[in-house]
């Protein structure tokens, strides 16, 4: 199984880490503010419920994945 990994992982440019983190920073900011000038336009608490719902959606120890349903009763 390691040397699998390894001759999978020797095709990755070295960078591929930080990259992912600035794409995941950047979505966050992305969709912070699409919910604070969208959903919540006319809410007085619209930053903090916005960040409420993207610290929920990044939470990967609750989602695990990208694809996973949220369930209606979770997302009130």
């Amino acid at each position: 199984a390691v040397q699998m990994w390894q001759f999978i992982l020797q095709k990755l440019n070295p960078t591929i880490i930080g990259e992912c983190e600035k794409a995941i920073q950047w979505a966050n900011e992305i969709v912070k503010h699409w919910l604070m000038t969208g959903m919540f336009a006319n809410d007085p608490e619209s930053e903090t419920k916005a960040t409420h719902v993207c610290s929920e959606l990044n939470n990967h120890h609750t989602t695990y994945t990208h694809s996973r349903h949220i369930h209606f009763d979770k997302a009130q």
